[in-house]
């Protein structure tokens, strides 16, 4: 038998098929956790030196080599990128999802401390930052109007304002 001439020979049976799904919907969207910036941990770290005065070809010599060769072998690593500007180094370490941060960053701090011997003298001391979602702002306003009133027009079409 075809599924509808089911439902027009035995429409009681249908009513309670769909009232079955419609309630196991409804207790499914109760239970469902909603976040508006859910637990998320990229797996990156972020190392940065400074070294003020020195050019970016210098920089990568001096500072970002050493760092990168030390930090190639972490294990868990799936990319490396480096960026060396004036007076400012900074390496991003990409490791596999589901890689434990926690003992990565200790391999990293272990491996830190000792490439901070071949750096030059007058460098910063490395610092290790980890990847952090909810540090990131959730939306940024910017000033595209000259007058006041313009902006507070601008941002109550945005974000209404309740008076009472």
């Amino acid at each position: 038998m075809s599924i509808p001439r089911l439902a027009i020979h035995r429409p009681v049976t249908m009513f309670m098929l769909s009232g079955v799904i419609v309630l196991l919907g409804t207790i499914s969207l109760l239970r469902l956790p909603v976040d508006l910036m859910p637990d998320v941990s990229f797996p990156s770290i972020t190392v940065r030196v400074g070294y003020a005065g020195v050019g970016p070809l210098e920089m990568e010599e001096l500072v970002t080599r050493p760092i990168e060769q030390a930090m190639s072998a972490v294990a868990g690593l799936e990319r490396l990128e480096s960026t060396s500007q004036e007076g400012s180094s900074r390496v991003t370490l990409n490791f596999a999802w589901g890689t434990d941060l926690n003992e990565a960053a200790d391999d990293v701090r272990n491996r830190l401390d000792r490439v901070r011997g071949r750096l030059p003298e007058e460098a910063e001391a490395p610092v290790m930052f980890k990847f952090d979602a909810n540090a990131q702002p959730t939306s940024t306003a910017w000033r595209c109007a000259r007058l006041p009133s313009t902006i507070f027009l601008l941002a109550s079409n945005v974000c209404p304002v309740s008076r009472q």
